[in-house]
């Protein structure tokens, strides 16, 4: 019986030392920012992971015994301390800021630039409901696949006249890669609407690609989640999903992203067995097959595979697409958002060279710098606008930025495709505060809106 208190009192203790001895440390890494010229041979070093690039700056984690190499940097943040401090902190219950207003309104209800839409007759009974439920928690801090899933599974549930959910492949490690397909035409019963209306035009959005952007995928959840529970209330919702077909993708990396709750906060890549035995992982922005390259590194946080679609993520979704394009009439697909972290940029093609203008320059710049100022007026963020290829590094190494989702959709699917790259401008990095998650969201909604309006009527 002693023997069994005593074992009953350190199993807590040696489950948490276990815990945490999985979890990989960065107790020796650095964040710095250059903003002198870098040799474009540190992309390929395994032990240098650069977090962001742009005409202004480069930021790059590095070990603590080589920052002396980046003696003309700055030293901008500890990783361990960003680390720590996203797992220390606690939500505060009793103090609301106004970016957390809606804490007691989950979609967003009484925002100003919806106050002309709202619907006088909404039924009291709807907001109590909304206001009891579940979902105004839900964006209150960052969520594991299991909750993201039963979340998703929950706006199936409850707006089952509206979402479908549809698994599109499996990972290496056996996980559903989930998608909702958010429509109205099992709404509109109306023969003659659908006569004028037969094929909606679809808009394709994916976030977690990377598996440490966290933001990015409670950013997407929070869009499905508007489009769905304002139809039929909203005007503009309403507009979007009686002219326009989503499919939204939250997690397109289940396998890395859940590696980053239970192993490795700053893992990238897909968890997937390559050439390398000591080495997992794909890039899935460099894992699609236009203009791709064999960058050869598979230790390489930029690894691209072997071969194009490789990666079971990317290989599962081009499937996909290609089946809905030859075997359903309604399927036209138009536009494709992609969301990253971070550095508040909005992207246009093209990423693999800065040579090669997309064929439509003029309306994707007059989009970009629309959804810009859609995000500023909402909360006052400024977001570059630039072509990918800046962003990637392509205008150092030529084809540095091959591979990636945004090219591929532009040049082979969609008539519009854009990347973001979401808050912030480095100060917490892909470590971005829960704090951020609901200004973070309400700001690309925005622009989602405005990207919706423009595709819908040019004229804007």
């Amino acid at each position: 019986m002693l023997y069994l208190q005593i074992l009953l009192f350190i199993l807590p203790y040696v489950q948490t030392t276990l815990s945490s001895d999985l979890k990989e440390t960065y107790s020796d890494y650095k964040l710095i920012r250059c903003t002198d010229h870098i040799d474009p041979e540190i992309f390929f070093q395994e032990e240098v992971d650069v977090w962001s690039r742009n005409q202004d700056f480069t930021d790059i984690m590095v070990h603590n015994k080589d920052i002396k190499k980046f003696d003309h940097c700055q030293v901008i943040n500890d990783i361990q301390t960003l680390l720590d401090e996203e797992t220390n902190s606690e939500d505060d219950e009793n103090v609301i800021d106004a970016n957390q207003l809606n804490e007691l309104f989950p979609f967003d209800t009484f925002d100003f630039d919806d106050n002309n839409e709202f619907i006088q007759d909404f039924k009291n009974e709807n907001m109590i409901e909304y206001n009891g439920n579940h979902h105004n928690n839900f964006f209150k801090k960052y969520r594991n696949l299991e909750d993201i899933y039963e979340y998703m599974e929950s706006l199936a549930y409850k707006y089952a006249n509206l979402v479908k959910l549809e698994d599109i492949g499996t990972t290496f490690e056996g996980r559903d890669i989930k998608a909702m397909h958010i429509s109205a035409h099992d709404v509109n019963e109306n023969q003659s609407h659908r006569k004028n209306n037969p094929n909606k035009k679809t808009v394709v959005i994916t976030s977690g690609l990377h598996a440490r952007e966290w933001a990015t995928i409670t950013t997407t959840l929070w869009i499905a989640t508007k489009l769905a529970a304002k139809y039929g209330n909203f005007k503009k919702e309403t507009f979007y999903l009686n002219n326009l077909d989503f499919f939204i993708i939250p997690v397109f990396n289940p396998d890395g992203y859940e590696y980053t709750w239970r192993n490795d906060r700053l893992w990238r890549k897909t968890r997937q067995q390559t050439s390398h035995p000591r080495c997992f992982g794909i890039d899935l922005d460099h894992s699609f097959d236009f203009q791709w390259t064999d960058n050869d590194t598979p230790c390489s946080v930029y690894y691209s595979g072997q071969s194009p679609f490789e990666s079971l993520e990317s290989k599962a979704l081009n499937e996909y697409l290609f089946d809905k394009k030859n075997n359903d009439e309604n399927f036209k697909l138009h536009g494709f958002i992609d969301f990253h972290s971070y550095g508040q940029e909005i992207l246009y093609p093209y990423g693999f060279s800065c040579d090669l203008q997309p064929r439509d320059i003029e309306n994707l710049l007059e989009l970009s710098y629309g959804m810009a100022r859609s995000i500023r007026l909402k909360t006052g963020e400024a977001y570059e606008v630039m072509p990918s290829c800046k962003d990637k590094g392509s205008d150092l190494i030529p084809g540095f930025g091959s591979g990636n989702a945004l090219d591929y959709f532009y040049h082979s699917k969609a008539h519009w495709a854009f990347q973001f790259k979401i808050r912030d401008l480095g100060e917490k990095g892909f470590i971005l505060p829960k704090k951020y998650i609901k200004p973070v969201a309400r700001e690309n909604y925005a622009a989602v809106k405005h990207f919706c309006d423009f595709i819908l009527n040019p004229e804007l």
